[in-house]
């Protein structure tokens, strides 16, 4: 094989990104374990607006299962 796979390629720009990345940010906090608290207004908005929540989830992560399943769940209950 002569090329590295596509995956593997986004494995690697990934970890270039993460490596740049402050020591103080966000994405590096919860990589070393720290806990998400939603604030109130995301709870707020989750409560009022679920379904524009999770079609927006959807659009920005199409693969990710459990948003994927998440969205259908609660269609069908809607």
């Amino acid at each position: 094989m002569t090329h590295v796979p596509h995956d593997l390629n986004n494995l690697s720009l990934a970890k270039q990104y993460f490596d740049r990345l402050s020591a103080d940010d966000l994405s590096r906090r919860y990589f070393s374990g720290e806990k998400y608290i939603p604030s109130f207004t995301n709870r707020l908005k989750f409560l009022l607006f679920t379904d524009s929540v999770l079609s927006e989830l959807t659009r920005f992560y199409p693969y990710q299962p459990i948003v994927k399943r998440s969205y259908e769940v609660y269609k069908e209950r809607s």
